[in-house]
């Protein structure tokens, strides 16, 4: 989908809704309600991620008072969204139908979701939300890109909000990670400060991300790793507004596996000065998202970082509006 709009000042733009739907220490397989989050039909055969994501894009436009978008306003809305995993149980079992009893063990309520775009873009369908709607798999960053790549959508004119998150659900059974896996989603609302204001809206803080890629082979050769991975890191720094002091003095939580791109990233980041939190990625892109929504909401300005052993790095900035 795709429409052209007036031209919005991206830094302009503030965290005005949060959703949630994540699940509770305790929680069994079907933990979320869907009937009641969502409403009591419509709803069966949608895979389980999209409820999540259909459940916390409705609490953050609540929460930003946008419980129903008015059309005019929905022409000019980007959505952007992340994911990793959530075709991965359902891709399963399409093929292990499909394997058994050939095309005829397809079941007509599910074989659509083939596209794995599918299970994102049905948060834009919902709520009318005309102006781009764009999924993205990038391996663990794909949550923290979704806020680069759709900040740089509305520098191009190409809306004037946004409404961005990620949503996983636990892996096919079958894949190595399975018990590991993540849960759950979360969904930003990003509008134009004044028009949060005029509303009497929450205004939580602003947000900016960039990523880039750190050579897997440079991350593993001690004589390379420190230089190279530096060099880099500075360059992100510089564009998300800290080019002199760097990270020094802000707290920083990296959310990465074990690798040596997240071991030289580590290293470079510590040598910033600031407080390092390092925590173990799942095998999605959840983790980084639901710290951003954490420190927006206890009002904590720090870097939330996001890599894996395959290179990608992304990071965030977490700017939050005193309250």
């Amino acid at each position: 989908m795709a429409t052209t709009t007036g031209h919005t000042d991206a830094t302009e733009l503030v965290v005005s809704g949060i959703g949630e739907v994540l699940p509770p220490a305790d929680a069994e397989r079907e933990w979320f309600d869907y009937r009641t989050e969502l409403g009591p039909s419509g709803y069966k055969y949608v895979p389980r991620s999209s409820r999540y994501l259909l459940g916390a894009g409705k609490r953050a436009l609540a929460d930003a008072a946008l419980a129903e978008v008015p059309e005019q306003r929905g022409l000019d809305c980007g959505v952007a969204l992340g994911s990793n995993n959530c075709a991965s149980d359902l891709h399963g079992v399409i093929d292990r139908a499909v394997l058994e009893k050939g095309l005829g063990g397809l079941r007509p309520t599910t074989a659509p979701y083939f596209s794995v775009n599918l299970f994102l873009s049905k948060l834009a369908i919902e709520h009318g939300l005309k102006g781009f709607s764009l999924a993205l798999h990038t391996p663990r960053v794909a949550g923290l890109e979704s806020i680069e790549t759709g900040l740089r959508a509305v520098a191009l004119g190409r809306a004037s909000w946004l409404v961005l998150g990620v949503t996983e659900e636990p892996l096919d059974p079958v894949e190595p990670e399975a018990a590991s896996s993540e849960d759950g989603a979360v969904v930003l609302v990003l509008e134009p400060a004044e028009r949060v204001r005029e509303r009497g809206a929450t205004e939580y803080g602003r947000v900016a991300a960039r990523g880039f890629f750190l050579s897997p082979t440079a991350a593993a050769d001690p004589a390379r790793a420190a230089g190279h991975t530096e060099r880099l890191l500075a360059g992100a720094l510089a564009a998300l507004g800290l080019p002199d002091q760097g990270a020094a003095g802000l707290p920083v939580r990296l959310v990465a596996d074990a690798s040596p791109v997240a071991d030289a990233l580590a290293a470079a980041l510590g040598a910033q000065g600031g407080r390092l939190d390092r925590t173990h990625a799942g095998p999605g892109c959840l983790g980084p998202m639901t710290e951003v929504a954490r420190a927006l909401r206890d009002g904590e300005e720090c870097l939330v970082v996001a890599a894996g052993g395959s290179g990608q790095v992304t990071l965030a900035r977490i700017r939050p509006t005193a309250r």
